[in-house]
């Protein structure tokens, strides 16, 4: 009785020590959704939700109340067809025409409710990111999003947007009101005139000069708490002429290998700041010996038609890349370069390349196959890269089967065991068939991978890196 007694007495204490830091158990599903909303403009009266269930359809909500934060939109999943999603699709909106807050769709983790079955999600003017707290509880690093469930939104002062809209005026919008005292428009880094001030957190400025979209604006006000300074981006009709006079750039773009250095060039007209993140290794897995995967984070600097430029000395061949930028005051961080040649496993890295130190030999004078006096002469075949040597049917080596070196496999059968009939399989029934050209189905990087991270097969066509082989395709993706 007595041990009892003690070990009784140790589990209570130890429930004690420790009960500081254990969350509260929460229901087995979410019964609401609340969605808390902040603007730093106080127009909350033009905006509503448009949500929908993962896959489903959407419906239109209203904010129905106000809290410490800001507007509340409470919801019964019950009554809403939205009982049981797993995630559930936020747009908040103008209506008359749409007008989205952020032109992105979002999901709210609907996984953690709390013990009376409800869901809180909070959403800030301006920002991507979801938080699920009203206040922080431990130390997040929201900029990668890490960890939504202990990280808040943080009510700031900063400007907002900046832009020249479709008539070459500034547009403009910030946390809180600013006047025409506060405000300095740059121009190469001179100050340039304007007219057409309002005092408020928002307004419209016109130069006195013409806009000249070659050069570099930047507006500069100050918030009181601090000066902020953004770059003045063209709007985001990219179709339209005054985007396309603006930022029009046909120079060479990517990680331009020298063997003493390497120059860096991304194209991000409406970004007002990038940074370029190297690595050594091509996947956020640390499998290292040291497990060590920080990053070396490098400032770019603006150079013209939209351009972001770097020059890292040292011979970088087989580095790793991304980069962050920061659109509409919002920074999302390890992006891979659209224009990279090469990437680490799940093209989650860009990678940068000496090819000619790893070209095949004969690669730069290779010119195709001749014989063919008329394309009419073409017998053509489309297939999938897998498809060709994915049935255990075809003979060739397991380790060869769905990849690309299954194409290069020659002399494969298959007997049946019933018939006693021989056929060709792979390449060699191609040939038999008289086919003279493969039309491979895309073979880019794709996004193909599930929730395990396991490839799923896809016929190709959702690009994620176009000047790179997907290399699930290949015998080793960490090659």
């Amino acid at each position: 009785m007595y041990i009892k007694k003690v070990m009784l007495m140790i589990v209570l204490l130890l429930s004690l020590l420790v009960g500081v830091n254990v969350k509260s158990v929460g229901a087995a599903s979410a019964n609401k959704l609340v969605i808390h909303y902040y603007r730093y403009d106080e127009t909350i009266g033009e905006y509503d939700l448009w949500l929908w269930p993962s896959g489903g359809e959407g419906t239109n909500y209203a904010f129905n109340g106000t809290d410490s934060y800001g507007s509340i939109a409470s919801i019964d999943l019950t009554s809403n067809n939205l009982e049981g999603a797993s995630s559930i699709g936020v747009i908040v909106k103008k209506n008359n025409p749409w007008e989205k807050d952020i032109n992105s769709d979002r999901f709210i983790n609907m996984s953690n409710p709390n013990s009376s079955g409800e869901v809180h999600a909070y959403l800030l003017q301006g920002e991507e990111f979801i938080s699920y707290i009203n206040s922080d509880t431990a130390s997040c690093d929201r900029d990668v999003f890490n960890d939504p469930l202990e990280c808040a939104q943080v009510i700031e002062v900063k400007l907002l947007d900046t832009y020249f809209n479709d008539n070459l005026n500034i547009e403009f919008s910030a946390s809180v009101t600013v006047s025409s005292d506060d405000v300095v428009i740059l121009k190469d880094g001179n100050p340039v005139g304007y007219t057409g001030f309002t005092s408020g957190t928002s307004g419209t400025l016109v130069l006195d000069e013409a806009v000249d979209v070659t050069a570099r604006y930047e507006l500069q006000v100050d918030l009181g708490e601090k000066t902020d300074t953004s770059i003045i981006r063209v709007g985001n009709d990219y179709d339209s002429e005054i985007f396309q006079n603006a930022y029009n750039y046909d120079g060479t773009l990517g990680a331009i290998y020298g063997g003493t250095e390497t120059t860096f060039k991304l194209w991000a007209p409406v970004s007002s700041n990038v940074e370029l993140n190297l690595y050594n290794a091509g996947h956020t897995i640390a499998t290292r010996i040291d497990g060590d995967d920080t990053a070396e984070v490098h400032q770019m600097t603006y150079l013209e038609k939209g351009v972001w430029e770097v020059t890292i000395e040292g011979d970088l061949h087989g580095m790793y890349y991304t980069f962050n930028v920061v659109n509409n005051g919002t920074k999302v961080s390890d992006i891979q370069d659209p224009y990279s040649l090469s990437l680490g496993v799940n093209g989650l890295r860009s990678m940068v390349v000496n090819f000619d130190a790893i070209n095949p030999e004969g690669w730069d004078s290779d010119s195709g196959i001749n014989g063919f006096t008329s394309p009419n002469n073409s017998i053509i075949y489309e297939i999938h890269i897998r498809d060709l040597t994915s049935q255990a049917a075809w003979g060739g080596p397991s380790e060869y089967a769905k990849t690309y070196m299954g194409f290069t496999v020659l002399g494969t059968s298959f007997t049946n065991s019933i018939t006693g009939v021989t056929v060709s399989t792979g390449l060699d029934h191609l040939i038999e068939l008289g086919i003279t050209h493969v039309h491979l189905l895309p073979t880019y990087d794709q996004d193909n991978w599930n929730d395990e991270r396991d490839m799923e097969f896809n016929w190709g066509y959702n690009p994620v890196n176009y000047n790179s082989p997907e290399g699930g395709y290949s015998t080793d993706p960490f090659d």
